[in-house]
């Protein structure tokens, strides 16, 4: 069976034109700055310089080291070490969407490569997985450098409003474009999958499996990365919500989870307070669903949620008798795309929490945890009695 890196050679032998020509009609559909860099080239020119640059990537599946060239290219993006080109000239998210290009670009030449399914799920495979880890390495970037910017506050304002607009329409991307590849893989995954199911062998099926996996995976984080990116952008009226009745409806959402795991939520009497009630429900809805998550093997969950007046502060709590953590780990867990455990052992995209703290400092509060390994964990929200909106 032949590899990405074959398929790698055979485009860049036969059909690189091709590959190139293919590339810049898909990037001429879409208005993206880091095309105005090229605005001083002729056609030719251009075609010229994709072609040289394809070439390369290709030779970088060929020698198995793509990946290693690609990261290369973000750091030195980042540390501004690419000759003629402002780090400020080319957004993240630019970058995203030239690797979303260059792979459905390159799939196209696939069905002139091989007609056996075997062969084409397995490269698919090879090159989803290799899309994933990029596309994990440029949106933690992008994220890196929102955070950059929100430390610098005063002095760069302009930067973070762009940083912000940037995050937005990177968003608005994700959401549709990048997931119109995805639903194109699935389709044909899922078709390929029914078509040899009784001829396939277990590898076959594996891979195949592996494919559908990856791209629901994929399309949570960008959903979730979506959610994440409108809290900010979000302005919703702040009103009176009664926590304890918003926590009994988010309850009911998970009467099937709380009876498999055979689950106890425990709500003590908490507070009305003025907030925005969508948010206030993503909040206490993330944190009691990895409540729940998080549980262990075999031992029912116990969950309490109460709250206590501290320091003319609304401070609620949510308990858990779960796995724990270790607290060394603190900061990491409210990180974007930061894990503790594999995806294998437990479900998500690695964005909740980052959600919760965004939610909670938007209402001029905050978010900590204590906990303890196998000892369950804490997360306690303190929120002023009065929020100036």
């Amino acid at each position: 069976m032949r590899s990405l890196a074959e398929f790698a050679s055979f485009v860049r032998e036969e059909h690189l034109e091709e590959y190139a020509v293919a590339e810049l009609k898909l990037l001429d559909t879409k208005t993206i700055p880091l095309m105005k860099l090229f605005a001083h080239l002729t056609a030719d020119q251009l075609k010229e310089m994709t072609v040289m640059s394809l070439g390369q990537f290709l030779n970088g599946f060929e020698k198995g080291t793509a990946f290693e060239k690609a990261t290369e290219s973000l750091r030195k993006w980042n540390a501004n070490e690419i000759p003629g080109v402002s780090k400020d000239s080319i957004h993240p998210s630019d970058l995203v969407f030239v690797y979303y290009v260059q792979k459905v670009s390159l799939l196209n030449f696939l069905p002139l490569f091989s007609s056996d399914p075997y062969e084409i799920i397995h490269i698919v495979a090879e090159l989803e997985d290799y899309y994933s880890q990029i596309q994990d390495n440029s949106i933690q970037l992008l994220f890196k450098l929102q955070k950059e910017a929100e430390d610098n506050l005063i002095k760069k304002t302009k930067e973070l409003e762009r940083s912000n607009d940037d995050l937005q329409r990177f968003a608005s991307v994700s959401s549709h474009d990048l997931k119109e590849p995805l639903r194109k893989i699935q389709t044909f995954a899922d078709l390929l999958a029914d078509t040899y199911k009784d001829s396939a062998n277990e590898e076959t099926k594996s891979y195949t499996n592996r494919i559908l996996i990856s791209c629901a995976r994929m399309e949570r984080a960008i959903d979730d990365l979506l959610l994440y990116s409108k809290v900010d952008a979000k302005k919703e009226t702040f009103v009176k919500v009664d926590l304890k009745k918003l926590i009994k409806e988010i309850i009911d959402d998970y009467e099937v989870t709380i009876k498999q795991k055979d689950a106890k939520i425990v709500v003590e009497d908490l507070p009305e307070i003025f907030a925005a009630p969508s948010e206030m429900r993503q909040l206490f809805q993330n944190l009691i669903s990895n409540a729940l998550k998080f549980n262990k093997p075999n031992i029912p969950s116990i969950i309490r949620i109460s709250s206590k007046l501290e320091e003319n502060k609304n401070k609620i709590s949510i308990k858990d008798n779960g796995i724990g953590f270790d607290e060394k780990y603190t900061a990491k867990i409210f990180e974007v795309f930061q894990r503790l455990h594999s995806k294998d052992q437990y479900e998500g995209s690695g964005i909740g929490l980052s959600i919760c703290k965004k939610i909670v400092e938007k209402h001029q509060g905050k978010i900590t945890v204590e906990s303890k390994p196998n000892e369950g964990a804490t997360f306690s929200i303190s929120l002023p009695i009065i929020i100036k909106e």
